[in-house]
Parts: structure tokens; sequence; C-alpha cells
């Protein structure tokens, strides 16, 4: 009697191979950037955490427009206040962080609105493309948008303060 498997055989195991292959590969990819974006706005919830902190102590906020450098009057004022300041989001682009009147713009945030102490932290997504998003205080739930698809993975995460006005609906929970 002959051991081994015959070519039908082989085939058919290549083929449900590759049909599982096609089935877990982008479900694991999809997983893994949903991680990345819980993990991009833990993140964020720290370094907002640190900014109320200051702003609570001192009344104001340093400045601050764009990306945050280490040497900067931004860094050295938060940084007492965090352990460990990444200035990366987990797809590895660069936080921007306005402050005070520097928000005005930002999303269509207007001037007459801000004070000081605030502060507006943003991660560009998956795609680090700044979006057209624009925040309407009247509403602000519009900002939330539904994570279940690989697509929302491209929209910025935006915290003013000490909320969330562009995330997934989750976020809000």
């Amino acid at each position: 009697m002959k051991k081994g498997f015959t070519l039908i055989e082989l085939l058919i195991v290549i083929a449900i191979i590759g049909i599982l292959a096609s089935i877990i590969i982008p479900n694991a990819t999809n997983a893994i950037q949903k991680a990345k974006q819980k993990a991009t706005m833990s993140d964020m919830v720290t370094i907002t955490t640190a900014c109320a902190s200051y702003a609570m102590g001192s009344g104001r906020m340093p400045k601050q427009e764009g990306e945050v450098e280490p040497d900067s009057e931004f860094m050295q004022a938060i940084a007492p206040y965090i352990s460990a300041f990444q200035p990366n989001d987990k797809w590895g682009h660069k936080y921007l962080i306005y402050t005070g009147s520097a928000i005005a713009g930002q999303y269509g945030i207007e001037e007459d609105d801000l004070t000081g102490e605030d502060f507006l932290i943003i991660s560009l997504g998956r795609d680090g493309q700044m979006e057209n998003f624009l925040y309407d205080p009247k509403n602000p739930d519009s900002g939330f948008f539904s994570g279940e698809n690989i697509e929302s993975l491209k929209n910025d995460l935006i915290r003013l303060n000490n909320s969330w006005i562009r995330a997934p609906i989750s976020a809000t929970k």
C-alpha cells in the first residue's frame, strides 16, 4: 500500500488554506488597526490629563501651535504632569497640539469661544491627512463616527479640552 497524499488531496488542502487565509488576514489587519486607534486614543487622554492639570495650576496653557518639539515651552510645562510623552500616534504620525488662540480656525473652531486655558489635541488618523471635518458646538455629536469599517480609521481623532469632538461613537460610552 502506498503512503502519502494524491495530487488532488494536496490541491484541496491548499485551496482550503487559501480560503482560510483570505478570511483571516483582512480581519487580523482590521483588528490591528483598531488596536492602534484605541491605543492612540488612550495616549490622547493621557496628554489631556497632563494639559488639564497644568492649566488648572497656572490658569493658562503655554503657547503651542502644531507639532510638539521636545525642547518647546509646552513640553517643559507639561513634563511634570506626564510620565512619558509620546510625540507620535500609534500610526507613527506626529500629534498636533494647539493652545489658546492658536486653536482658532482649526476644524472651524471660532476664537470667540476660546480662553487661554483651552487646548486641542489631534491625531491625523491612519492616513496622516487632515480631514475636512468642521466642529459644530451646537451639535457636538456630529463629530462621532461608526468605527465599524477600516475606512473610518482614516478619520482624525480630536480632543478639545476634556472632550472628544471627533472620535468613534464608542469613545462616548
